[in-house]
Order: C-alpha cells, then structure tokens, then sequence
C-alpha cells in the first residue's frame, strides 16, 4: 500500500503492514495522510517480514529490521521528520524538547504562551520533562527533535506533531500525580521507552509555528531546582553543535543562531525533582507572558 503524507512529496510504501497506521493515528496531532497510486520512488519503504518489520529510506540506506512495534514506529516517525523538514528548504532541525506554558483556552493552545526550547544532550530528561509540562497544562512542540524556520526574519520553531516518548521506567523524582498521568496515557511502548498519547489541546498539530521565547540548557542535579541565566555564548555553542538537516553555509547560520539567542532568554535548569521544575518554568512563564504583554500595551 503506497500513502501519501501531507508535506512530503513522495509516497512511503507499507507493504503487507498497512496496519501501522492505526498504531501512528493516537500518536499523532496534524499529520494527515491518504492512500495514493503515485508512481514515484517510495521515500520510505517499511515491508512485514518474519521477524517483525524491515525499514528503508535515503535517511536509513541500510535497512533495519525491528521485531518491536515501539521501534518501528519510532524509526519511520525519524524519517517522516526528516522527509518533512527536507521538503521545505526553510527549515533546519535542532535536537531539543519545546513546549509552550500557559494556560489552554477553547481547546488549543493559548497563542499568547511563551514558547520554551530545550536543546540538551542525550539523557537530560527532556521528553519526561516536556512531557509533564504538556500534562501540566502546556502544549508540546516537540520533544526531542524541533524544526526551526530559518525563513522569517524572526525565526520560529515549528511542531512536529507527535507524542512524547520518555524512558522508561519513569523516574522515581517524579510526582505520584504525573507519574500516574503518564502511565495512564502510555499508547505504545516497550521495556525502554513509552509514547504517551496526550489530549488534543496538548500537543501542538504539525507545522504549526511560534516565536521562541527562551532556551533553556538542563542540566540534572540534586538539590531544588534553579533557574538561572545561561550565557548566550554557551546556547548559542549548544545550538550549533545540536542542528542538522539542509544547513545554509556556515556564516549565514551563525547570524542567524545569534538573532536567535539575542530575541530570546537564555537559562540553564539545574534540577532532579521534575514537579519542582515544572512548577519553576510555569511560574516563569506566568512572568515571561506578563512582562510581554505590558511592552505590547506601552
């Protein structure tokens, strides 16, 4: 079965596994896709073999076989990522979580939420966290990988539309509340990771766009959670040493990942507790959202 997927300009073939679609549909916020008799070289191929399934696209010229429905759908989730953001030459991804904090209003998320971008390295607790501030009455962008559009002169980050997915087992410094939320809400998973399928106004629908606010470096620690100014130098190295994808040259990016952290606040949280963090960066963005909105009344 060839389908096509909204935004991507060649059809991914499921062949003899059209079922996995069922398995995408709750995990998902915007993607839109519909069977297709296009012709074209698939983009993604994913074929049912004994084993499980097999996976192969110009991101995973190998192919990689899964016996594991969690890593199947994490792996073609991967490439329908990197199919999208290479169709729109405007785009560059960085490897970071992004949430918007504040309060939801008529089911959506609230326009005038700040939007906070957390590029951090591997096992910083970035899909537990964006995850639990989603939960918390914020709205998920992304969770581990963020397209940036470059396009505008005032970039933004884009959602990509698709369910956190923390380790597992959760962590013990988190909430009984949260850490039940997330059990509750866990739509595919296996002994390492967990999808949790959040509520419509949640999660941010796919390619839509926001201003960003504020980086924020996390760093695990123990004692209380802190909050404090990051020098813009430090984000700004952690930027580019976090994007990939189609890159303008080298000059272009570093202006632009310099207008990036000039617009925006940059911090760093130190924390172990995730409820201590969450309530932390509401709090900050109840100011952050205050403070923007009295210089847009003055």
């Amino acid at each position: 079965m060839r389908v096509r997927f909204h935004g991507i300009p060649r059809p991914v073939l499921f062949d003899g596994c059209a079922d996995l679609l069922d398995r995408l549909a709750p995990l998902t916020q915007g993607w839109r896709w519909q069977a297709s008799d296009d012709p074209a070289a698939p983009i993604i191929s994913v074929t049912a073999v004994t084993s499980g399934w097999r996976i192969v696209s110009q991101w995973t010229p190998e192919p990689a076989t899964y016996d594991d429905a969690a890593d199947i759908v994490c792996a073609l989730f991967a490439d329908l990522v990197l199919a999208y953001v290479e169709a729109d030459p405007r785009l560059l991804c960085l490897h970071a979580g992004a949430v918007a904090i504040g309060p939801n209003t008529n089911g959506g998320s609230n326009a005038a939420a700040p939007l906070f971008v957390f590029p951090a390295e591997t096992q910083a607790g970035k899909s537990t966290l964006t995850a639990a501030l989603a939960i918390s009455g914020g709205c998920l962008y992304s969770d581990d990988v963020l397209p940036i559009d470059l396009g505008s002169p005032a970039a933004s980050a884009v959602a990509i539309g698709l369910a956190p997915r923390p380790r597992l087992p959760l962590p013990d410094a988190l909430p009984p509340h949260l850490h039940e939320a997330m059990l509750r809400r866990i739509a595919l998973s296996n002994s390492r990771y967990g999808y949790v399928a959040l509520a419509r106004e949640q999660l941010a629908p796919l390619g839509e766009r926001r201003p960003i606010a504020a980086f924020v470096r996390l760093e695990r620690a123990a004692g209380h959670a802190a909050l404090t100014d990051a020098p813009r130098s430090e984000i700004m190295t952690l930027l580019l040493r976090q994007n990939f994808g189609a890159r303008p040259p080298a000059g272009e990016m570093v202006e632009r990942f310099a207008a990036l952290t000039a617009a925006a606040r940059c911090w760093r949280l130190r924390y172990n507790d995730v409820g201590e963090a969450v309530a932390l960066l509401m709090a900050q963005a109840a100011q952050t959202a205050a403070s923007a909105a009295h210089r847009l009344s003055a």
